[in-house]
């Protein structure tokens, strides 16, 4: 992790831990080497059934209202677009806004 650490430190960048399990040293090369750092708090499309994923896009809505900012990861496959394709407009007429992980780096 230090290599990938300091070669993120060296271009500017930032190191989004996709958390496919429960221990990580991302977090603590991050901040060793001043990296910027967030940690995706859900997976959405572990189903590929477009009601299941809304399901899950539901459930990060709600914990992204309770705690202000919720990093989600969808896949790029048929299913989650179209999940995505119909939530989305409902979720911003609730005032979800959609941001780039990019603008929760300090």
């Amino acid at each position: 992790m230090s290599d990938v650490m300091n070669e993120l430190d060296h271009r500017g960048l930032f190191f989004l831990d996709s958390a496919t399990n429960s221990y990580t040293e991302a977090d603590g090369a991050a901040a060793e080497y001043g990296v910027p750092y967030a940690r995706n708090d859900l997976f959405v499309d572990n189903s590929s059934d477009v009601s299941a994923i809304k399901a899950m896009i539901r459930k990060a809505a709600e914990r992204a209202k309770e705690h202000g900012t919720y990093i989600i990861i969808g896949h790029c496959r048929p299913h989650t677009a179209e999940a995505f394709r119909q939530m989305v407009p409902q979720l911003e007429a609730e005032g979800i806004k959609f941001i780039y992980v990019s603008s929760l780096m300090n």
